[in-house]
Parts: structure tokens; sequence; C-alpha cells
């Protein structure tokens, strides 16, 4: 059980801004610091939520619906993910774009050095999400559930594709989390994304489940693209999986109120 817990704490502490022990790092606790990736994706959602209750409540609704509130809840995941992810997105967008061969790819995806692709890519990320958040705004027409069951559904896909897909390199951040893993953490991953689906059905109605199934949809998708280009896993894809699903949510959930509002 000891083990169990420092997992969670390990993944806690690599995958997001919340502090957590530099003595709980344990060998022994890797196995299970993917499985307790969408658990990140909770704290991270309900922290996310958080931060749009307290605007909702605590501003007047003209400084609520202002531009600057819109960016801060558009920015809030990446800040509380540490920008990890977004630093995965950047290189593959640098691979994926520069249409290489994929040894050359694979070199690009490692170089630490930001290229044009990728600044490209971060100014249509940052556009896309504001303008999503900015559509929802005032009053988020979909219901708060959605920012918290995104972070968790787009890592179930990223952690998923980690320990059931072949890892891009042998001796990589993918490998090293892999090894360990087996049948119930995919599993108690599996099941955790299913209980998502339920509590958004529940606790939203379609406005609240069709985001969530577009960021699975989504997530999913890029998996099986970056596989196919790469012929492997890694760090950086994981992390771009994360990103573009929790994005087609967020899209999806502005659509769909704009699509509300025309009665369709």
């Amino acid at each position: 059980m000891k083990d169990i817990l420092l997992g969670f704490v390990m993944s806690v502490g690599m995958f997001s801004v919340i502090p957590a022990p530099a003595s709980a790092w344990n060998d022994k606790s890797m196995p299970y610091t993917i499985p307790f990736f969408p658990l990140v994706g909770v704290l991270i959602g309900g922290l996310w939520h958080l931060v749009i209750s307290a605007l909702t409540r605590f501003t007047p609704a003209y400084i609520y619906a202002s531009f600057l509130c819109a960016a801060v809840i558009a920015l809030c995941p990446f800040f509380l993910s540490g920008f990890i992810h977004a630093d995965g997105f950047l290189d593959t967008a640098d691979a994926v774009f520069s249409r290489r061969e994929r040894q050359e790819k694979i070199r690009i995806l490692k170089d630490p050095h930001m290229g044009a692709f990728a600044a490209v890519s971060l100014c249509v990320l940052v556009l896309l999400h504001f303008c999503a958040v900015m559509d929802l705004l005032p009053g988020l027409g979909a219901p708060a559930p959605v920012f918290i069951l995104l972070p968790v559904v787009s890592r179930c896909v990223s952690g998923l594709a980690l320990m059931t897909l072949k890892p891009l390199s042998e001796t990589g951040f993918a490998a090293s989390f892999k090894k360990g893993t087996g049948a119930g953490h995919i599993a108690f991953v599996a099941v955790t994304a299913g209980i998502c689906f339920i509590v958004a059905f529940i606790s939203g109605g379609l406005a609240c489940f069709i985001p969530v199934l577009t960021a699975v949809i989504f997530g999913v998708l890029t998996a099986i693209y970056l596989y196919r280009q790469f012929g492997g896993v890694s760090g950086d894809l994981c992390g771009a999986i994360v990103v573009i699903g929790e994005l087609a949510g967020v899209v999806c959930a502005a659509l769909y109120r704009n699509f509300s509002y025309l009665g369709w």
C-alpha cells in the first residue's frame, strides 16, 4: 500500500505544480505513476473549477465576462500542469509539421530547441483555448463538471497509450514508466474513463457528455496518428495527446453552447 500511495505522490509531483515531497520518489512505485495520471487530472480539473467558481461568485459580471478573465480560465490547465504537456505538444508540432522521414522527425522531437512550427502551433493553441472560453462566458454555458472531467479523460487516453503502445525508445520516459505496468493498471485507467462518462451524463446531460466524449475521440485519434508517424510513444507525444484532447473538449463545449442558442 505504501508503494501505491507513493506512486500517486510521484505522479502529482511530476505532472502538476502541486507540491510533493522530493523524498517520496521510489523506483518501486514507478509502475503506479501512470495509472494515477488521471487522478492528477482530477486535482487539476478541481482547481480549474475552483478558479472559475471564484471568478463567478466574487467578481462583478462585467469583469467576469472580460477578456482578462477568459485568459485566466483558458491558461489555467497549462499553469496547473507546469506546462509539461504543452512542452510535449510543441516538440511534437515541430516534428510532425517538418514533414521529414521518420528518423528525422524523431531527431527533431528530441531537439530541445523551439522551432517555427512550434511557435505557430503555440499561437493556434492559445487562440483556440481563449476564444472557446470567451464563447462560454458569461455564465459558462457548459456545465461546470466539463472543466473537472476534461483533464481526467485526456490523461486517461494518454496513460492508456503509454501503457499499451510500444515505446519510442527503450531507455526513454515512456519505457521507464511503462515498465512494471500490466492488465490491472490498464483496467484501472479504463474504468476511470468509464466513470467520467457516467458522471458527465448524470451531472450535465449532453452538454457535458458530448465535450467529454469529443476529448476522448480526439485523444485516441491523435494517439493513433502519432504512433503511425513515429512508430512508438514518448513523453512528448503523450503530452500532445493530453493537450489536444483538452482543447477539443473545450472547443466542443463552446460549439455546443452556440448551437444550443441557435436552437439546433
